[in-house]
């Protein structure tokens, strides 16, 4: 999670500790790898964000945007997913399971699942087979999720939505403030003076952001 140690640093710093805030230009960023203590942040390392679903078949993507500062929330109305079952069958994680395939915003998905976990869920934003889905790849096999294993939670676990802290934008807004986000950030806090500065670049975001 690129923004894990970013979110860290400014969830446990107290605002009354910071007696000043620098924001440097592009050109000057570099100049903080030389100041000790200075936490980064790499788009290369992968985006954080979660994906909860409803009961209804939508999903909401809660995401972190460019800086530990900047949350961002869409709801994304999925409709029915028009599934294709297939002849096939495999085994994963110990459960025999049946082939199915999908196409989905110009990609093409093959899926397994199992009947024997009547749950039609499966990862990422997809679901709504007869069955948990164990495997899904696309055609390219540019995104694959596998699952390993299954653990049944000793309570139950409950998920709380936390609207306040997000701004609520539509999906098209969403992927523009994606393609606009730098590759980046530095962030120093040292002798209460917090510096921050974006890597210069252009950030690339993965297909999958903006499905």
């Amino acid at each position: 999670q690129r923004d894990s140690a970013l979110s860290n640093l400014f969830g446990s710093t107290d605002p009354n500790s910071i007696k000043e805030v620098h924001v440097l230009k592009d050109d000057q960023t570099d100049s903080m790898s030389e100041m000790q203590g200075t936490i980064s942040s790499n788009a290369i390392e992968g985006e954080s964000y979660q994906i909860v679903k409803s009961k209804n078949g939508n999903s909401i993507v809660f995401d972190y945007g460019s800086s530990a500062l900047t949350k961002l929330q869409y709801e994304d109305n999925l409709g029915k997913l028009n599934w294709q079952l297939e002849d096939g069958i495999d085994t994963i994680a110990n459960y025999a399971c049946q082939k199915a395939t999908l196409r989905f915003r110009g990609r093409n998905y093959t899926a397994w699942f199992t009947t024997d976990i009547p749950i039609n869920e499966g990862p990422w934003k997809l679901s709504g087979l007869p069955g948990l889905i164990t495997k899904l790849v696309d055609s390219e096999q540019l995104f694959s999720f596998v699952m390993i294993g299954l653990t049944q939670p000793q309570r139950l676990m409950t998920f709380q939505i936390p609207k306040s802290e997000y701004l609520k934008v539509s999906r098209e807004d969403y992927r523009k403030q994606i393609l606009k986000r730098a590759p980046g950030m530095k962030v120093n806090f040292t002798n209460r003076i917090m510096t921050v500065g974006s890597v210069s670049g252009k950030y690339t975001p993965t297909l999958m952001e903006l499905e």
